[in-house]
């Protein structure tokens, strides 16, 4: 869905969105400061006023929260949380007057807490906030207080510490009168603004600053902002709005605006992470009234038209740079030779045929520098309008690591096979092998058959060994696997894996089975219905004893099932002798059991202690834990107290939707306990403490996962 408003939408700023935008924030009255300046130490300082200090039992109590920032100063935003005895105060709500947005979060009221965030370009009064409450008892003052989350000045300079103003009585002569739970529709229609939808993918905004994806920049995107700051809307969820990409313009962290050589991008935070805060929106909000912004209102990079189309075949001998203002066709299986380097572009579009079965291979000692961003993910797919799963090969690299296993009619020294799809062969002894680096990089729609074999993987990882980089990879709507891991040492982190149609993510002969590599962090998948196994682990089918067994180390990952009615795919299942470690991991929704162990081989590795599955949460499986009568109990062996396994709702945020999933544990709930942290070997990161992909919703909802922006989802039964 796009949000749009009913005024004619051009290219620039719109003449109505400038008049309305300035009546709405008071433009008019005074221009904001000319420069940024700090403002003195300790100058601001907030606290509460009440229209009556000695109101009483069921008297009406005004309560305006005080924002003063000093002699000379102005605040344009100010955002906190009003903290009150719900035993003694209960809230009714707020009028609809003055000539500031006051945006209220009333979800957590009831508990005696309320979110406010206020916002006015032009300049707040130093009552920033009007909210009506009812007494329920006396001493309702007691445990009563305002927190300051954040404050804004209208040059957009942020302000997070303040003194604390004792309460104080302040008569207020519009006390009486309506008032009610406003929502931000509320204060659109007080201001004269309006809104209409139109069907758009999500996070497709073009312009820092367009949330509301309509075009241009205008106060609904500024309140809009400030609306979500205090978390009364979704951050991820909501498929007409792109908060993550387009709200985020603050901090500015010039110069740049995101591009690849952009090293702090705009709206990152000194700790490295991404949210949304009335910072941005009172950025935004200049913008919209012509205050110019360097971020806000900025072309997003790699978010415009490609001019140029190109076509690739046959071999790559010599290394070659892919740039992003083409598309590059793929005819038929375009190889990366030995020696050579393919270099692609952030941004660049590269699109297999389906009539030549269009795929691209790297060979045995070809390499690939595949750098893309979080703004400018390089998005390999097939030709044509209307894609859907198969329509092209798909992605491969063939690696000089260890196999356990080899191929009639090779002859090297250490195991090497045939790769399916091509003739090249992968395998070898370089455990530590490189083939390069991909990095934000998204595959769609690939698995087309390769002759009898099947269904190929959307990436297939053949042979590859430590020395390769991948991570922040989203493989979505392959005909066969997500990622298929045959052999090797690779090492993942941040994988998405969504609508595959076979298993998400499929290891094979002897994946990590030695000392080097073999690992994997923060992998996510979402299985469609009549997909496959959602992560299936198998060593060599057959001979399942045969070395190095496939035994990857794998932690904080959520796999998510179609539910009832979709199918019978698997959360986990290990089988042909597989071993491995799953830890710090989320199965959830699976139309067959979460939880499987197959053949005697690999139920060895679990029962005799070389295998392990543990601090792991499932739920709503069919059954969570395999029933069937084979070499393991595994009811008894997961459910065992010391692997602290537990069948619980883990307590994401909106974990089956696939258009806009947003898979953040809720504060306090199961997935925020019950973790263990990852060994120290250089690869994991140690510092999570949740279950999962990602960390929880901070509390207003407003941080940014790490897959948000640069993946995208699907809706319907094929992806």
């Amino acid at each position: 869905m796009i949000s749009s408003s009913d005024r004619p939408a051009p290219r620039g700023l719109a003449v109505a969105s400038l008049l309305i935008a300035a009546l709405v924030a008071g433009c008019a009255e005074s221009d904001p400061p000319a420069g940024p300046r700090p403002l003195p130490t300790g100058a601001l300082a907030v606290g509460l006023a009440a229209s009556s200090l000695a109101a009483g039992l069921g008297d009406t109590l005004s309560l305006r929260i005080v924002a003063d920032p000093g002699e000379g100063e102005r605040l344009a935003a100010v955002q906190g949380t009003l903290r009150f005895d719900a035993h003694r105060l209960r809230y009714l709500g707020q009028p609809l007057a003055g000539t500031a947005f006051v945006l209220v979060n009333p979800a957590a009221a009831e508990q005696g807490t309320l979110r406010v965030a206020s916002l006015r370009l032009a300049g707040l009064s130093r009552e920033t906030a009007d909210l009506r409450f009812v007494v329920l008892s006396p001493a309702w003052e007691t445990n009563l207080r305002y927190d300051l989350d954040e404050a804004v000045t209208p040059d957009v300079r942020a302000l997070h510490g303040a003194r604390r103003l004792p309460l104080v009585e302040s008569p207020f002569p519009n006390a009486a009168g309506a008032v009610s739970l406003l929502t931000l529709k509320d204060w659109w229609r007080y201001f004269g603004l309006t809104e209409r939808a139109y069907r758009n993918v999500p996070g497709a905004g073009t312009v820092f600053g367009d949330i509301t994806l309509n075009g241009f920049i205008d106060v609904l995107d500024a309140s809009g902002a400030a609306n979500l700051a205090v978390g009364n809307r979704q951050l991820i969820t909501e498929a007409n709005r792109d908060y993550v990409i387009a709200g985020d313009v603050a901090p500015a962290n010039l110069p740049g605006l995101g591009e690849a050589t952009d090293l702090i991008p705009p709206g990152r935070n000194p700790d490295g992470s991404y949210s949304i805060s009335v910072l941005d929106a009172v950025s935004i909000n200049n913008q919209a009234v012509g205050n110019a912004q360097p971020v806000a209102g900025q072309p997003i990079p790699g978010r415009q038209p490609r001019p140029f189309r190109v076509t690739l075949s046959g071999t790559i001998n010599a290394s070659r740079t892919l740039s992003r203002d083409t598309i590059y066709e793929l005819q038929g299986n375009v190889l990366v030779g030995q020696a050579a380097t393919l270099i692609i572009q952030p941004g660049t579009v590269l699109e297999g045929q389906s009539a030549s079965r269009g795929a691209l291979v790297v060979v045995r000692a070809g390499n690939i520098d595949w750098r893309g961003t979080r703004l400018e993910p390089i998005i390999f797919t097939c030709t044509g309008t209307v894609k859907t799963p198969g329509c092209w090969g798909g992605v491969a690299l063939n690696g000089l690591a260890l196999l356990n296993n080899r191929d009639p009619g090779t002859t090297g020294f250490c195991p090497e096979k045939f790769a399916i799809g091509s003739s090249e062969v992968y395998g070898g002894c370089l455990v530590e092998d490189t083939t390069g680096v991909m990095s934000y990089v998204r595959i769609e729609y690939a698995g087309m058959a390769a002759g009898a074999s099947g269904p190929v993987a959307g990436l297939a990882l053949n042979g590859v060994g430590s020395g390769t980089v991948v991570d922040h990879v989203q493989v979505h709507g392959s005909l066969g696997d997500g990622v298929l891991v045959a052999g090797g040492n690779v090492n993942l982190r941040n994988i998405v894996l969504t609508g595959n149609l076979q298993s998400g993510l499929h290891w094979d002969f002897g994946w990590g089975g030695n000392a080097f590599g073999g690992n994997a962090q923060f992998v996510m998948i979402q299985m469609p219905q009549g997909g496959g196994d959602a992560v299936r682990g198998s060593s060599f089918a057959a001979t399942p004893n045969a070395g190095p067994r496939s035994e990857p180390d794998i932690y904080h990952l959520t796999a998510i099932g179609a539910g009832t009615g979709g199918g019978s795919g698997r959360g986990l299942v290990f089988e042909n002798g597989s071993g491995g470690i799953v830890r710090d991991a989320i199965f959830s929704n699976f139309p067959g059991a979460g939880f499987d162990v197959q053949g005697t081989e690999s139920c060895n590795q679990f029962s005799g202690g070389t295998a392990f599955l543990d601090h792991s949460i499932f739920f709503a499986g069919t059954p969570d834990y395999a029933t069937d009568a084979d070499c393991i109990d595994e009811s008894a062996y997961a459910g065992a107290p010391a692997l602290f396994n537990r069948i619980t709702d883990p307590g994401l945020v909106a974990a089956m939707n696939t258009l806009t999933p947003d898979l953040r544990p809720t504060a306090g709930s199961a997935a925020t306990t019950g973790f263990v942290t990852p060994p120290s070997n250089l690869f994991f990161d140690l510092t999570p403490t949740f279950l999962g992909i990602t960390e929880p919703v901070n509390g207003t909802g407003t941080n940014i996962p790490w897959y948000a922006g640069w993946t995208r989802g699907w809706i319907g039964v094929t992806p």
